[in-house]
């Protein structure tokens, strides 16, 4: 396994000042805890975390890419208090208590991650293809599979 990127708040457990945003530091330091533990030892597997993708005027966080000879990851984590309710339209409510909430679908913005990580590919096609990548000759990306995982802590 290559780390080609880790966060330095994944690194160094950075402080902040809303316990929002720290418990969400701290489900992708967990997060990128267990993608090294369980691929280790796979050379195969190459781990970007808390990468930002920029294209114009679209922007994009992954919290934990992974690149393997069986495909392409996206892991989104997710720290959430309460419990969660999925609807049948993908609609995500945070319940607390009597207290609902709308949330943004964490698939929908893994897929939207995707969708611009397939876009620059597409961008960048001329330096990228005709190189071997895990031993595979790559010959494009408009239906390369991006799979999207959510772990919610």
């Amino acid at each position: 396994m290559t780390i080609v990127k880790e966060a330095d708040h994944v690194v160094n457990d950075a402080r902040s000042t809303s316990r929002r945003t720290q418990a969400g530091y701290d489900a992708e330091r967990d997060m990128a805890f267990y993608l090294r533990r369980a691929l280790a030892d796979d050379a195969r597997a190459h781990i970007f975390h808390d990468l930002r993708l920029v294209r114009g005027d679209e922007v994009a966080q992954i919290d934990h890419l992974l690149l393997h000879r069986h495909g392409t990851f996206i892991v989104e984590s997710k720290s959430v208090s309460g419990e969660i309710e999925i609807r049948s339209d993908g609609q995500f409510i945070r319940k607390r208590g009597r207290s609902r909430e709308g949330m943004r679908s964490p698939v929908e913005q893994a897929r939207l991650q995707g969708d611009l990580l397939r876009k620059l590919l597409i961008d960048h096609k001329t330096n990228l293809l005709g190189k071997a990548l895990f031993g595979l000759q790559q010959k494009g990306f408009l239906h390369m599979p991006i799979e999207i995982f959510v772990a919610i802590s």
